[in-house]
């Protein structure tokens, strides 16, 4: 059952990422199809290889509707970068990146996440980590 939903298809200039007109898109069928979420929490899920050059715009549309986004993998999906997702938990509050990511890949990015979490240890600590 839809209730109150609508879907809509977004379509992507280059297939590599969100890009700016694709999170106006979304924002204005979400203004327009959703009514207010009173207790209710707003969650874009982003898969993991489209996160180059999509950061900033998805902070900027998460920031709109007080929402959080789940980074997610497939198996047949193009590879990774690790250090998109390093970008991204510096860039989004812990609390609001969830992430579903192929084993090999959660393995590395915590073993990366742990690298620099030592780098900055007894200095101004800028990084905040959160695993499932």
């Amino acid at each position: 059952m839809r209730d109150n939903f609508s879907f809509c298809k977004v379509y992507f200039c280059c297939w590599c990422c969100f890009s700016w007109a694709n999170i106006y898109e979304m924002s204005e069928v979400i203004r327009r199809n959703i009514p207010k979420r009173e207790g209710k929490h707003l969650i874009f899920p982003v898969n993991a290889s489209l996160l180059k050059n999509s950061i900033i715009p998805l902070k900027w549309l998460c920031e709109q509707y007080d929402a959080s986004i789940t980074v997610w993998q497939s198996q047949q999906g193009a590879p990774v970068d690790v250090a998109e997702l390093i970008y991204l938990r510096s860039k989004f509050p812990k609390n609001r990146v969830f992430y579903d990511l192929l084993p090999e890949t959660m393995s590395e990015f915590v073993k990366v996440a742990d690298d620099m979490k030592k780098k900055t240890r007894g200095e101004n600590n800028r990084f905040l980590f959160c695993f499932l």
